[in-house]
């Protein structure tokens, strides 16, 4: 019988890491350049961070929201 270890959080984060940087130092579609590199992560952060902030506020409402049907 053949058992897989289950891998680690930080380990997974590492292989999502990896697959990201080989698509974009990959040749199958495009060559980018070392500038466009850093504005498509650029982006990608932005957009995440957005995503973030956007996750943030609907926490906070949310907890907002539980806070006051609490006092009721």
């Amino acid at each position: 019988m053949i058992w897989f270890k289950k891998k680690t959080r930080e380990e997974l984060v590492e292989k999502r890491a990896e697959s990201v940087l080989a698509c974009l130092l990959g040749n199958a579609e495009f060559e980018f350049t070392d500038l466009e590199r850093v504005q498509i992560l650029n982006n990608v952060r932005r957009g995440l961070s957005d995503h973030l902030k956007f996750k943030q506020s609907a926490y906070i409402e949310l907890s907002v929201n539980n806070q006051q049907f609490a006092k009721e």
